[in-house]
C-alpha cells in the first residue's frame, strides 16, 4: 500500500481504496516521524501544543527552528521567546 520513500497513497482506480489499510499506514508513518519528515522537506510548516499548555502551540519551521505561539483569527502569532523541543 503505503511507501514511505513516496509522498502519495497509491491505489489502481480499478479497486476499492482499503481506508483501514490507508489509516494503519498513516498512523505507522505518523509514529515513525515520516510524515513530518516529508511535509517539513515541502516547507511546511507543522505545529503541535507547547508542553506549558495554556493554548500555547510550536510552530516548528523547515530550517529547524521553533516558535512559541498561538493561533488568532487563523494566524499564527509568535510569542517573544524561543523554545526547543
Amino acid at each position: 500500500m503505503a511507501d514511505t520513500d513516496k509522498d502519495t497513497f497509491e491505489c489502481s482506480a480499478d479497486e476499492p481504496l482499503d481506508v483501514l489499510a490507508l489509516s494503519y499506514s498513516v498512523e505507522r508513518e505518523s509514529e515513525s516521524g515520516t510524515i513530518a519528515q516529508v511535509l517539513l522537506k515541502k516547507g511546511q510548516t507543522l505545529y503541535s501544543p507547547a508542553s506549558e499548555g495554556e493554548g500555547l502551540l510550536v510552530a516548528r519551521y523547515p530550517n529547524g527552528s521553533t516558535v512559541q505561539g498561538h493561533i488568532k483569527d487563523g494566524t499564527f502569532i509568535p510569542v517573544s521567546q524561543r523554545c526547543s523541543l
